[in-house]
């Protein structure tokens, strides 16, 4: 994993699973401050998103099926935009734009 900037790369050879639509990670990477979930939507679409839920310190798990993002703590329920859809979560999950270039993810992150 290596950045430019503001920009944090994940190469999908590390990340098979990020190739096909539903697929998603968790990833950790405590030198850009990022604790997300990083996911492959229907139609191509990438998204990134705070992988703490907003109402405690749980980490939430993509629901592919659902196009979700669930708390397993409390059953919070998140949009894949990070809103929320279901409570006790006080606020939306932050997200972060995502984008494919060449053989890789790029996540904006500014710090």
């Amino acid at each position: 994993m290596c950045s430019s900037d503001l920009w944090v790369e994940v190469p999908l050879a590390d990340h098979p699973e990020l190739r096909e639509e539903g697929g998603w990670i968790a990833l950790s990477d405590p030198d850009h401050f990022l604790e997300v979930i990083v996911g492959r939507s229907t139609g191509g679409c990438w998204f990134t998103a705070w992988r703490i839920c907003t109402h405690g310190a749980c980490e939430v798990a993509y629901e592919p099926d659902e196009h979700e993002l669930v708390c397993p703590c409390h059953g919070s329920r998140f949009a894949e935009t990070g809103e929320v859809l279901d409570g006790p979560a006080p606020r939306a999950l932050t997200t972060f734009p995502t984008g494919i270039s060449g053989d890789s993810i790029w996540i904006y992150r500014p710090l």
